[in-house]
């Protein structure tokens, strides 16, 4: 009887450990990041976060104090490399998150809210359409991506209209579909 039940609990033990996970759980300047990551996710991400400080500050980046520790868990980690990198970066002096603008994927600078930029920039379209004009576009493809900086960097936003209007030259057309000078 004992000997079933040893071999049981045994089993029931073996049974634990193979479908346990090791997951580190990490706090950036005293706050609990959310989720659990795996060892290899937790290593990547700050590896990445250091690098990608170091690159976008001039000198010695003032990373934050990330604690972590180690445990075993029944679940897998979530937490992806990409988050806790993001998550470094968001808690980083000196960086800070605003949209690049790029025409034909070259880059003109960086505004605090690219929504707000294309806004004002279908309002410059609508302002110097012509009369006879029904619509109006840019002539070169206009993006815009998030991108960490160096805090500061932000262009103005009249600066940066004009800046994609010399780049890429409005164009209006007629109800016919013909082109109209602007």
């Amino acid at each position: 009887m004992w000997k079933k039940f040893t071999l049981g609990a045994f089993a029931l033990l073996l049974g634990l450990l193979a479908n346990t996970h090791m997951v580190c759980r990490v706090s950036i300047n005293g706050r609990t990041a959310e989720g659990s990551y795996s060892p290899w996710a937790h290593d990547r991400g700050l590896l990445a976060a250091v690098k990608a400080a170091d690159e976008i500050t001039a000198g010695e980046p003032a990373l934050p104090v990330v604690r972590t520790s180690y445990g075993l868990s029944l679940r897998p980690a979530e937490g992806s490399a990409a988050e806790l990198s993001g998550a470094v970066l968001d808690s980083t002096r000196g960086i800070e998150l605003l949209d690049a603008v790029y025409v034909n994927s070259v880059p003109l600078g960086k505004v605090e809210d690219g929504e707000r930029l294309m806004a004002k920039l279908r309002g410059y379209l609508l302002y110097t359409m012509p009369t006879s004009a029904v619509s109006g576009t840019f002539s070169e493809e206009l993006s815009v991506r998030r991108v960490y900086t160096r805090a500061g960097a932000e262009a103005g936003y009249d600066d940066m209209i004009l800046l994609v209007s010399g780049m890429a030259p409005a164009i209006y057309t007629d109800p016919e579909g013909n082109r109209v000078p602007g």
